[in-house]
Order: structure tokens, then C-alpha cells, then sequence
């Protein structure tokens, strides 16, 4: 019997000092409440900044028509390079390099490309080479996004391409070169 009272009184809970260091834990600190407000300002500034910004492409339907025997007239051309968020003039020398086209703006302010076509299955083609200029020159190869843009490395020879996602740099291939 005293073996146990013994016992059991050596293992109270009143002989050990427990802390936890919970009461601290919870505590804010003097400017908390200051940094969060900061961080939703700065949160909603970086959102307004990305409005309209998505990370896929969405490139509209090439809207062709025929112009006599041997021409195609893509109307929407500029409403595809504003979906891809790229100088149309770029965009207008890959589709003549890369798709072997000869092209050349056409309509008012060079809304749309008058393509030299003969034969068929033309937007087949065509959705083939944005296709390839979406993979070589919009999508990050790190995280797949579309937010990225191109800029010139200093010296002019290069073009790399940013990704405004995750920060992803890589250089892409100068349209002279192609």
C-alpha cells in the first residue's frame, strides 16, 4: 500500500513545469496587422497588373476566305496575334519563314493576311504553324504557362523568353536563324 501511495505521489502532475510556450505562440506582434494589409494591397496590384492575363492560349478560330484562285484572306490575323500578345509583324515573319508562306498584310491598319494558297485545307496549315509558333514562342517550357513576353538580351542578337509565372528564362530562336 505505501509503495503505490508513493508512486502515485511522485508522478503528479504538480512536481513538473510544463511550458509549452503556447500563450506565445498565438501573440501578434506589433505591425502584423500592417503587414497583412500590405500583402492583399500588394496582392490585388500584382492581380489588376495580370486582368486579362490567363496562363493557357485561347487563339480564336482563323476566320479564312478565298480571294480568287490563288489567294487566302485571313481576316481575324490581328485578333490572333493580340490572343497570342505578340507584335503581329513577328508573328507575320514565323508564318513566312517557318510555314513557307507568302504573306503580307492586308486591310485597314493590316488587319488581316493576304496569303498566296493554292489548294486546299488551308486552316488545317495554318493551325499547324501557330501551333508550333505557341510552343516556340508563348509557353514556358517550366510550368506550361502562356504569361510570358519576349525581350531582347542587350546586343540585339538574342530573344529570350520571360515567364511571368514562375520566373522561367530560356532564349528562343532568332527568326533569321530559322
Amino acid at each position: 500500500e505505501n509503495d503505490e501511495k508513493d508512486r502515485s505521489d511522485s508522478d503528479s502532475d504538480d512536481d513538473y513545469d510544463y511550458d509549452y510556450g503556447y500563450d506565445d505562440t498565438f501573440k501578434e506582434e506589433e505591425g502584423d496587422e500592417e503587414r497583412r494589409v500590405w500583402f492583399l494591397e500588394e496582392l490585388a496590384e500584382q492581380k489588376e497588373e495580370d486582368h486579362g492575363l490567363s496562363s493557357r492560349v485561347s487563339v480564336p478560330v482563323p476566320d479564312v476566305e478565298r480571294e480568287g484562285r490563288s489567294h487566302v484572306r485571313v481576316k481575324n490575323f490581328s485578333v490572333i496575334a493580340e490572343a497570342f500578345r505578340r507584335d503581329p509583324n513577328h508573328l507575320l515573319t514565323f508564318l513566312a519563314r517557318e510555314g513557307g508562306l507568302s504573306c503580307a498584310r492586308a486591310g485597314e491598319k493590316g488587319s488581316s493576311l493576304r496569303v498566296r494558297w493554292r489548294g486546299g485545307s488551308f486552316e488545317a496549315r495554318l493551325s499547324k504553324i501557330l501551333r508550333r509558333y505557341a510552343i516556340a514562342f508563348i509557353t514556358c517550357r517550366e510550368c506550361k504557362s502562356a504569361r510570358t513576353e519576349l525581350l531582347r538580351a542587350s546586343g540585339g542578337h538574342k530573344t529570350e523568353l520571360l515567364c511571368r509565372q514562375c520566373n522561367a528564362r530560356r532564349f528562343v530562336p532568332n527568326l533569321s536563324q530559322i
